[in-house]
């Protein structure tokens, strides 16, 4: 008897500490918290920030590996992943993080295990004059918060300030707009980024276009994006303080940040503005459903409007891949000054996240054209496990949702491809409704 009750007492206290627990790690904390000490240690901690483990990574993984039962970045179980990971899963399942314990051949990863700098990230700049954070290494914190977002809270901790962008200009690759005019009456043909002055409120508004069959929509939305700092200024350049009031700003603000409330200016003096410096934090709207990142439009209170959460999210990856945020018809490196073509990434449908997973891909995880995966393939065709991630095997997978380059001929097989090829054969395996449902 006496065995039997240690050996429950053990069992309960492995489930009370291993569990994932019901109070706030990461923010929201009560007045007589204890989650500190989940991750620091205040007198004999093991690295810098009196952290408990060695460094970010360990820190974060020791929870997060998929051991303890809280939210794991190591999920490989095909049926799982396809279920609750894969793009081609029913609705709102459809996820944007893939994971980081692939084990196939296919298998790549970010490696934020600060084993590089973030100036390796494809698109960024290894020039250590380049203003950000380029010499810094790269680790989970490189994106994530752990003690709180701007963001809404479904995008899991993003960070305000990834790679220290938030004071670059945007020609830079950063989030700092200089000289944004202040208008009265909103101009198509003008410029992206204006401060609309309606009703003794000044608010930051972004010119959105999109295209339906090369017929583009204006649309004017108002910029949600809280302000690390904000400078009001007349026509010559002064800085106008008085009469002032500087709204749901962070750094400067004389109200608080309130989450999804859109920052402003109002107060007398705002007659005196002619133009605004701000430096935007970064901020994504994280959707529920995740399949908004790639959808063009949205219904709100009964009307349409561009669907931002696809284009944020993009801008938050370019703060490292700064030449892959691309627009339509070309561009230009912000770090080298070298003309290039590259696919859209910053429209509302075309989004880094609809070809590619955040943190890692692996054969298990990834489909093809017609949205096969390896679990569909064993169910539906009846292959082997081994021949299923063969057909998906991909040596060069760079965080790919789809194998090899499917993604390109699932998008564009009806507009780019012929039946017909050049030994007249017919091709059978043309994808059947193009991008794979919930895509």
């Amino acid at each position: 008897m006496k065995k039997v009750v240690i050996s429950l007492f053990f069992l309960l206290f492995a489930l009370a500490f291993f569990a994932t627990p019901s109070f706030a790690l990461h923010g929201g904390f009560t007045e007589n918290t204890n989650t500190c000490f989940r991750c620091h240690d205040t007198h004999q901690a093991d690295a810098k920030s009196l952290l408990n483990k060695n460094d970010v990574y360990q820190t974060c993984m020791s929870c997060h590996d998929g051991t303890t039962g809280s939210r794991s970045v190591n999920r490989t179980a095909t049926e799982s992943v396809f279920n609750e990971n894969s793009p081609n899963a029913a609705g709102h399942t459809a996820r944007v993080t893939g994971t980081f314990a692939g084990a196939s051949s296919s298998m790549s990863a970010h490696l934020s295990s600060s084993v590089v700098k973030i100036s390796a990230a494809p698109g960024g700049t290894t020039n250590p004059d380049a203003p950000g954070n380029w010499q810094g290494t790269f680790s989970c914190d490189s994106c994530h918060n752990a003690h709180g977002s701007y963001s809404s809270k479904v995008g899991r901790y993003l960070s305000n300030n990834p790679n220290g962008m938030v004071s670059v200009p945007v020609e830079q690759g950063g989030r700092a707009l200089k000289d944004v005019p202040v208008v009265t009456t909103i101009d198509n043909n003008g410029p992206e980024f204006v401060f609309h002055n309606v009703e003794g409120k000044l608010t930051l508004k972004r010119k959105v276009q999109i295209s339906n069959k090369g017929q583009y929509t204006t649309y004017w939305v108002e910029d949600k994006s809280p302000w690390m700092k904000v400078t009001p200024k007349t026509a010559i350049g002064t800085t106008v303080t008085a009469d002032v009031t500087i709204n749901a700003n962070i750094n400067n603000a004389t109200t608080n940040h309130v989450p999804g409330l859109v920052p402003n200016i109002t107060g007398a003096g705002i007659n005196n503005i002619a133009k605004v410096d701000v430096e935007r934090a970064y901020y994504v709207e994280a959707p529920a459903n995740k399949s908004e990142y790639w959808q063009s439009t949205k219904v709100v209170n009964g009307a349409t409007v561009p669907n931002m959460a696809g284009i944020q999210l993009s801008e938050f990856c370019s703060s490292c891949h700064s030449d892959y945020l691309v627009k339509s018809g070309g561009s230009t490196s912000v770090h080298s000054g070298e003309s290039f073509y590259g696919h859209t990434t910053n429209s509302s449908s075309y989004t880094c996240v609809r070809c590619h997973y955040a943190h890692g891909t692996d054969a298990n995880l990834m489909i093809d054209a017609n949205g096969n995966s390896v679990f569909s393939l064993q169910r539906d065709r009846g292959l082997t496990l081994q021949q299923a991630q063969s057909h998906m095997n991909d040596t060069n997978s760079s965080l790919k949702k789809f194998v090899g380059s499917s993604s390109c001929w699932a998008c564009h097989n009806s507009s780019k491809a012929t039946n017909v090829v050049h030994d007249g054969k017919v091709t059978n395996d043309r994808p059947k409704t193009g991008m794979p449902a919930g895509r």
